[in-house]
């Protein structure tokens, strides 16, 4: 098993609670996210606020796969939204993002940590990579308008 983490920031002229709704609700991340083709939201277990099970569509060089993956909302707060998503073999994504209101302009830092097997690790966490932050970017213009 391997794991690392990444961060990066958002920054907009908008309200917590108008982020939060965005960010919490993963029926609108097939806008945002560009790997997600397909979001479906499903009964949660006690201590999962919502959960979901999200269809991404991969490339491997020539190759198209599709994988599919439980994605949990853990904790919901004013300044705190803590999610985690797992998919076989044994791969977990964690991400931890944290709001925080200056005067109009609303700071977003979002940590990514995944924790994949060996063999799969980098090419997962290019993926994630590069989607989380091509995510930021719309996340932003989104919470812009």
């Amino acid at each position: 098993m391997t794991q690392d983490s990444f961060t990066y920031n958002i920054t907009a002229r908008c309200e917590a609670q108008k982020a939060i709704r965005l960010l919490s609700e993963f029926n609108q991340h097939s806008d945002l996210h560009p790997l997600i083709m397909h979001v479906e939201r499903v009964e949660a277990p006690q201590g999962v606020l919502r959960r979901y099970l999200i269809t991404d569509q991969l490339k491997w060089g020539p190759f198209a796969f599709k994988i599919r993956y439980r994605a949990d909302i853990l904790r919901v707060t004013d300044d705190e939204i803590l999610t985690e998503a797992f998919q076989s073999p044994n791969t977990t994504v964690t991400n931890q993002t944290t709001l925080t209101q200056h005067g109009d302009e609303l700071h977003i830092q979002v940590k990514i940590t995944m924790q994949a097997p060996s063999l799969l690790f980098g090419y997962a966490f290019h993926q994630a990579q590069t989607a989380h932050l091509e995510m930021a970017r719309r996340i932003e213009k989104a919470l812009t308008v």
